[in-house]
C-alpha cells in the first residue's frame, strides 16, 4: 500500500479520499518538460498558474483553470481592488 505524507490507511483505493490537480505543460517554464524527468520539472519550473484542474476528495473544483464555485473571481477582485482606489 503507498505511504503518502506517513499515511497507511487508505491507498490509492475505491472510496479512499483523494486530491489530484493536473498541470498544463505546454507552458514556456515547461518547455523541457519530459516524463522520466516530470517531477523536478514541477517542483521547480511550474508556478500556480501551470495548474490546469483540480479534484479534492473526488470532487472536482477548478476546470480548464475556472474554479467552479468562484468562475468570476478574477473580476470579483478587481470590481474590490477599484473599490479601494
Amino acid at each position: 500500500m503507498p505511504i503518502s505524507l506517513g499515511c497507511n490507511r487508505y491507498g490509492l483505493v475505491v472510496g479512499a479520499p483523494a486530491d489530484f490537480m493536473a498541470v498544463s505543460t505546454d507552458s514556456v517554464r515547461l518547455a523541457s518538460f519530459d516524463a522520466k524527468n516530470g517531477a523536478a520539472h514541477l517542483v521547480h519550473s511550474a508556478t500556480s498558474t501551470d495548474v490546469r484542474d483540480v479534484w479534492v476528495a473526488g470532487k472536482q473544483i477548478v476546470d480548464d483553470h475556472i474554479h467552479r464555485e468562484y468562475p468570476n473571481i478574477v473580476q470579483a477582485l478587481r470590481t474590490a481592488i477599484d473599490a479601494l482606489l
